[in-house]
């Protein structure tokens, strides 16, 4: 993944990245929510915890329900951005949802802390840890000999590739 935690980027930046659009907060590709860019002024418990709207005034579902809820069946990590200004987004990482609430009591004190009257249902977060590439190495030194191993072992922890049978 071409981003790193804790820089800025911009919304056009994430779209070319990852597709999906580039003024929702959880952008679609495909079907599937590509990455979610949440605002702590509406979000104030973000990326922890994100407030999502309902109904419009005629009681059809916003489209961002819809998306929400896509979200919570697709299952698999999204990346995370939190806006830091006019078009700057901050990586924080890989989140994937834990858990919906729809409660209506819980959303409502929720909703009015947050000075909101549209909250339809909260999307809870959690970080993923990023996967690292593993390997086991096993080695006999009653069968061979390995003299440069002390070498190897500071290449491999500058990053630096050592390649052998």
């Amino acid at each position: 993944m071409p981003f790193v935690r804790g820089e800025s980027y911009t919304r056009e930046h994430i779209h070319a990245e990852l597709g999906g659009e580039t003024v929702s907060y959880l952008p679609q590709r495909a079907g599937r929510v590509v990455c979610g860019c949440f605002s702590q002024d509406s979000n104030r418990e973000a990326p922890y915890e994100i407030l999502v709207g309902g109904s419009d005034e005629e009681g059809v579902d916003r489209p961002i329900l819809k998306k929400a809820r896509q979200l919570a069946k697709q299952g698999g990590p999204i990346p995370v951005f939190l806006k830091q200004g006019p078009n700057a987004w901050m990586y924080d990482g890989h989140y994937r949802v834990k858990g919906v609430i729809e409660d209506r009591s819980y959303l409502e004190g929720k909703q009015r802390r947050a000075g909101r009257t549209d909250v339809a249902l909260a999307l809870l977060l959690e970080p993923v840890e990023a996967a690292h590439d593993t390997y086991l190495l096993t080695w006999n030194p009653g069968n061979w000999q390995w003299d440069d191993l002390e070498d190897w072992v500071l290449r491999t922890a500058e990053g630096r590739p050592v390649e052998d049978r």
